[in-house]
């Protein structure tokens, strides 16, 4: 089925084909995409196209299955989402739950925020089987867990634990110590992070990670970006 705009708009004049061609090459040019020339009859140029295009990576998402339970979904783009998991919570109504997928593909870590009891817990999920284990929990408001990351090096991840706990829409923005785990490993602590830290991301190599670390200097807070 072939979708119409709701708007129309008058069709390019002839001359204007070279133009866009040129832009699309430079484009392609400064993004570093290798090209391949083919000829298009329509327009009359030598049209450039991306060669070797990626297909489309893929991930995960989270979908209220009832008023207890998220789905976690697996989507690749081309074929049908597939479920992976259900996860039963005291209730979809009272917090969030967002998911990311390793970069091998092969688990899919997921986090609560603010359960009944302002608790929050991040999981580990295998895809193949649907079997989750529990990564690190709170059970009240004592606890949050913030930012999380894959890394692109292996099947490990990095998150953020602070304390208190934030409201579940600002979980992100918390700053606290640094975790790493390893699937089928006990999630530890970085020695370097000390409580100050919001986590944003593996270094490209995986051999680290990159934090913002707020710090309070003759009564002035400070933000800095630091390599762990």
């Amino acid at each position: 089925m072939r979708l119409r705009s709701s708007f129309s708009r008058p069709p390019l004049r002839a001359r204007s084909y070279p133009f866009v061609a040129l832009l699309a090459l430079v484009a392609l040019f400064l993004a570093g995409t290798s090209l391949t020339v083919i000829a298009s009859p329509e327009a009359g140029q030598a049209i450039s196209l991306a060669a070797g295009a990626q297909p489309l990576r893929p991930f995960v998402y989270a979908s209220i299955s009832s008023n207890s339970s998220y789905d976690i979904m697996l989507s690749d783009g081309v074929s049908k989402d597939r479920r992976v998991a259900r996860i039963k919570v005291d209730s979809v109504f009272f917090g969030n739950l967002s998911a990311r997928l390793s970069d091998d593909s092969s688990t899919v870590a997921f986090r609560v925020s603010g359960d009944r009891l302002g608790g929050s817990s991040i999981y580990a999920v295998d895809v193949k089987s649907g079997k989750y284990s529990l990564v690190a929990s709170s059970k009240s408001t004592s606890e949050g867990f913030g930012s999380y990351s894959w890394s692109p090096a292996g099947n490990t991840m990095a998150f953020t634990r602070y304390s208190p706990a934030l409201d579940p829409d600002k979980v992100d923005d918390g700053y606290g110590t640094i975790y790493i785990y390893s699937v089928g490993f006990k999630a530890v602590a970085l020695q370097s992070s000390h409580g100050s830290d919001r986590l944003l991301g593996f270094s490209g190599d995986g051999l680290g990670v990159y934090t913002s670390r707020q710090e309070t200097l003759g009564g002035v807070t400070m933000e800095s970006l630091v390599y762990l």
